[in-house]
């Protein structure tokens, strides 16, 4: 039999109306508690993507004053890695973020480019 909660609805046991008004109880506590929950979901992911504290995160934010690493848009930023020795390397907006990727963070080729560009 499941425990019992706040909400006085036992966990993954009970009828359908129960689960139904378990769903709808966690959505409100989701909507009234956005900030928290966004926070809760951003550590998680921080830690298991990239083995970084939701504080590492935040400083890093701050150290980059809120803005791309590479270009400086302040649109929202992504952990930016490196996929062979899995360091974390910084934040950077999606565009700038996607083009390193597409590089496949080569040097040499990121060389080329912004010569080919010039």
């Amino acid at each position: 039999m499941g425990r019992p909660n706040s909400t006085g609805i036992k966990w993954r046991s009970g009828s359908p109306e129960e689960k139904s008004k378990m769903r709808e109880y966690q959505k409100s506590y989701k909507e009234r508690n956005k900030e928290k929950y966004r926070k809760i979901q951003k550590t998680y992911e921080l830690k298991t993507k990239y083995n970084l504290s939701y504080e590492e995160y935040e400083k890093m934010l701050e150290d980059q004053d809120g803005k791309c690493a590479i270009c400086g848009n302040e649109e929202q930023l992504h952990v930016d890695h490196c996929h062979d020795t899995e360091r974390v390397r910084g934040l950077l907006c999606m565009p700038c973020n996607i083009g390193l990727g597409m590089f496949r963070d080569n040097k040499d080729n990121l060389i080329k480019a912004s010569e080919y560009v010039l």
